[in-house]
């Protein structure tokens, strides 16, 4: 039955060939009528064939109302230049189809970081979704594809079905039919954005301090063990992405989130351990969590790099991102150790310490300490402007919002904590890089 179901899977990208023949208003307005068919009469007509066994537990399937609702979005989103969701909807179908049906018949090595998928399904998911979104497309009119030919599309595509393969594999992102096809998306708009961008060559002055500086930390923080040696890698490839899109601002609120973070995890350690809340691996931070906390930073920053005249608003988004971060981390550390009375974060019943979603006064005041730390970086060396406002409220925003996906998606099950720390980060800097480009 899982065959049937990911056959349907693929085949719903039939609906797509209306792309760039139809208005916008008509794909969205399909869309909106396959998601109330799958909420309303799917079921009736016996839509429960295609339901996995633990949709059937509960009643219903993210899945499919997943699937046309993220392209509602996507239709929305990109409004004026549909190529976008497309590619979107060709990842979600014939990567994440195909991918599924030949994992699940062919895989046995599995990811360390996900055991339901296999390196064959992963593989399968990059070729034949490749192969089949370039086939797809080529079915299409020429208007669609923008300014770009054909060769830089064909590169688009397999970059953009490598980076969707890799989110596929990863646990806790909600449902694929909502990482999958946003992700590829974004990957698409954003590739296409920098292909029309010249290599930058530009490099910021005392970068050669800078680069040793990040190399002395990324050692002090492996001897430490703060981090392991890949996670530091990983972490040395975030530092020079803020170095060369924020100089010292963005250098200086990465090492802040990271040193004053994991002081704050360390501390009151042992008292941590007699609850069963202290760090796991002894604190000691790996690629999961720099891409979980830092993430979203530093791709602001290369982006910021690559693209001047973005930098303005992406420094708000990575500052924010980090804020976040601290705040989070401050108000969790902090929280758990001198918090009195625990509430739940949007109904404030009582709950115990260390619960997903609790909060508490004192936990909710190092929160905001935190926020404002790093908004006290950014007004040290940028006085000018309203950036240390938006830094240190993208902050305390992401105090709340970590706490409201905790009790609900990760709670639930959908989101893993990593992956909550992300969305965290990417939703506070974004929100608030949104606002300063409106400023």
């Amino acid at each position: 039955m899982d065959g049937s179901r990911k056959a349907l899977h693929i085949a719903m990208i039939g609906f797509s060939l209306g792309t760039g023949r139809l208005p916008s208003a008509w794909m969205v307005g399909a869309c909106v009528v396959a998601f109330l068919f799958n909420l309303l009469i799917l079921n009736r007509l016996g839509g429960q064939i295609f339901m996995r066994q633990q949709d059937r537990a509960r009643g219903f399937a993210l899945g499919i109302l997943m699937y046309p609702a993220i392209l509602t979005l996507l239709y929305m989103i990109f409004w004026q230049t549909p190529i976008f969701a497309l590619v979107g909807w060709c990842a979600m179908a014939f990567g994440d189809g195909f991918g599924g049906l030949i994992g699940r018949k062919f895989g046995q090595k599995t990811w360390a970081w996900s055991p339901a998928k296999s390196y064959i399904g992963t593989g399968a998911f990059w070729l034949l979704g490749s192969l089949a979104t370039l086939l797809w497309l080529a079915l299409f009119p020429k208007e669609l594809f923008l300014t770009a030919d054909w060769t830089t599309w064909f590169f688009i595509v397999l970059a953009v079905m490598a980076v969707s393969a890799w989110v596929e594999s990863l646990p806790g992102l909600i449902d694929d039919n909502f990482s999958v096809p946003l992700v590829a998306a974004l990957s698409a708009w954003l590739l296409f954005q920098l292909s029309n961008q010249p290599v930058p060559n530009n490099w910021p002055t005392n970068s050669l301090v800078a680069l040793v500086l990040i190399a002395a930390l990324m050692g002090a923080a492996v001897w430490a063990r703060k981090i392991s040696t890949s996670g530091s890698l990983v972490g040395g490839a975030i530092a020079l992405g803020l170095w060369l899109g924020f100089s010292w601002l963005g250098l200086g609120a990465l090492f802040l989130f990271f040193w004053a973070g994991s002081l704050a995890s360390h501390f009151g350690k042992k008292q941590k351990a007699t609850w069963g809340l202290d760090q796991e691996n002894e604190g000691t931070r790996s690629i999961r969590h720099a891409l979980a906390n830092g993430g979203v930073a530093g791709l602001a920053g290369w982006l910021g790099w690559f693209v001047p005249e973005w930098n303005q608003v992406l420094a708000i988004v990575a500052i924010g991102a980090l804020s976040a971060a601290l705040a989070d981390t401050f108000s969790s550390e902090f929280g758990v150790l001198y918090g009195k009375k625990f509430v739940h974060v949007l109904r404030f019943s009582s709950l115990k310490r260390g619960v997903d979603g609790a909060i508490s006064l004192e936990g909710s005041l190092a929160g905001v300490a935190g926020a404002l730390s790093m908004a006290g970086l950014w007004y040290l060396l940028q006085p000018q402007g309203l950036g240390w406002v938006l830094v240190g409220l993208a902050g305390i925003f992401g105090t709340w919002f970590d706490s409201v996906l905790g009790i609900s998606l990760q709670k639930s099950g959908y989101m893993t904590n990593d992956t909550v720390n992300f969305a965290n980060t990417a939703i506070s800097g974004a929100l608030f890089g949104f606002i300063a480009s409106l400023i």
